[in-house]
């Protein structure tokens, strides 16, 4: 299989198993891959793309209101947006808990609701806790869902009114009357602070520019379904298992393959020699390379050559480790790695696991059967390079350095990046005479 190659650091794709032996069969021969040290060569580089969410205002927390026709527009009633939703258009029971205060409810919540769905995003959205601020800045977020019927509010007028607000340089600003005012019940006042937290975590590691997926999540949290219920519908809106630094999977398959290259493909090189391969278990392979904010939040720091703001002037970021400040583009991928050094965070990741899986690089073996998905021409999406560009960055695109994952079409499996960047990182060991 074809790969431009340039000379830049090298990427990974963490590969993650249920705990159990993985195997794969070659011919009449079967290998169960443990050692270093061999590694893909991937085409390189890349450039900023998309503007950071961080860098956005609005979308916030909101509520509908009943506001009585009177000179002074009196409030009737006040409901958070995320639970009225969560009760009519997704017919969860969220109940509204008397005699408790806000702040209590909210702790109540984290431990005994998300925590075990998921230590690590508990402390990713505990974290934004501590970011939530009194004040008043009215930024429209009309995304809602469903409108209160008129008869709620007879004589009286409904309106959307914003609630809370994300701010451009990191603060959660909240309508300091409206909550305040006794008719917001404490458990919509709580519900308010998660949902800014859930809506920030969502923001930094999804990129989600609207606050719709954290409405759902916070219906979900405060609502009475069943924790294993909780658990399955939160992995479905967040794409699969979850993970502090905010990675995302797809699942491979097992199958045959013939891994190499065909004597008279063009460029090939004479270790390249085909060879059938059974691939006797399924896996799950991240769909970008591991980027510099995914690496930086589980090691501190950032070795990476391209991290300067003229490398990513629109996601460009300064982030505090505990050794100093680290330049980070965020988005893009980590490099100038030692195969060593990978294995380290991935020693984090399985350190730090509450999901069930077990993490690793993957063979170079699943790495060409994943990189493939299911073809067998010189690229994955034809045998020609004339369309090389819609997918990878490589020498002739990249304009000598790095760019944002998943900006270029994925293969059929869903994988970016699989045509360039940067070069890769495998688990088991080169031999030139396979």
């Amino acid at each position: 299989m074809r790969q431009k190659k340039k000379f830049i650091g090298f990427r990974f794709n963490c590969f993650r198993y249920r705990n159990r032996g993985v195997s794969m069969t070659t011919g009449l021969k079967k290998i169960l891959f443990s050692r270093p040290l061999n590694f893909m060569l991937m085409i390189s580089f890349l450039s900023a793309a998309t503007a950071s969410a961080g860098h956005e205002i609005g979308n916030g927390g909101g509520a509908w209101v009943c506001q009585n026709n009177d000179a002074l527009g009196t409030l009737r009633w006040a409901k958070l947006v995320d639970l009225y939703e969560g009760r009519t258009e997704f017919g969860l029971d969220i109940p509204n808990v008397a005699n408790r205060d806000y702040l209590e409810i909210v702790d109540t919540v984290m431990v005994r609701r998300l925590f075990p769905v998921s230590e690590d995003l508990y402390r990713s959205v505990n974290d934004e806790l501590e970011t939530v601020k009194s004040s008043l800045e009215v930024v429209d977020d009309a995304l809602y869902r469903i409108r209160p019927a008129r008869k709620e509010c007879l004589s009286g007028t409904i309106s959307y009114v914003q609630l809370a607000n994300h701010t451009n340089y990191g603060k959660i600003l909240l309508q300091k009357n409206l909550f305040e005012d006794p008719r917001l019940s404490e458990t919509d006042k709580a519900a308010l602070l998660i949902h800014e937290s859930v809506y920030a975590f969502l923001r930094d590691r999804y990129g989600d520019k609207d606050s719709v997926r954290a409405r759902k999540m916070v219906g979900l949290l405060f609502s009475t379904v069943a924790q294993e219920v909780l658990k399955k519908e939160m992995e479905k809106l967040l794409g699969g298992g979850f993970s502090s630094i905010g990675m995302e999977f797809v699942k491979v398959r097992p199958g045959s393959f013939m891994m190499g290259s065909p004597l008279n493909e063009a460029d090939r090189s004479n270790d390249e020699s085909q060879h059938l391969v059974q691939l006797t278990n399924e896996f799950e392979i991240q769909t970008t390379h591991v980027t510099q904010k995914q690496y930086f939040d589980a090691m501190g720091v950032n070795p990476s050559k391209f991290k300067n703001i003229e490398n990513c002037p629109k996601t460009f970021m300064v982030a505090q480790g505990a050794s100093g400040s680290f330049g980070l583009c965020p988005n893009n991928p980590v490099e100038t790695l030692s195969w060593d050094e990978a294995q380290v965070f991935i020693g984090k990741l399985n350190a730090n696991r509450s999901d069930g899986y077990v993490y690793r690089l993957p063979t170079e073996a699943e790495w060409e059967f994943a990189a493939r998905a299911g073809t067998s021409s010189a690229y994955s999406f034809e045998n020609e390079a004339s369309q090389l560009s819609l997918y990878g960055w490589y020498g002739g695109n990249s304009d000598g350095q790095t760019h944002e994952v998943a900006q270029l079409r994925p293969n059929a499996l869903g994988l970016y990046d699989m045509h360039g960047n940067v070069w890769q990182w495998v688990q088991d060991w080169y031999a030139s005479d396979y």
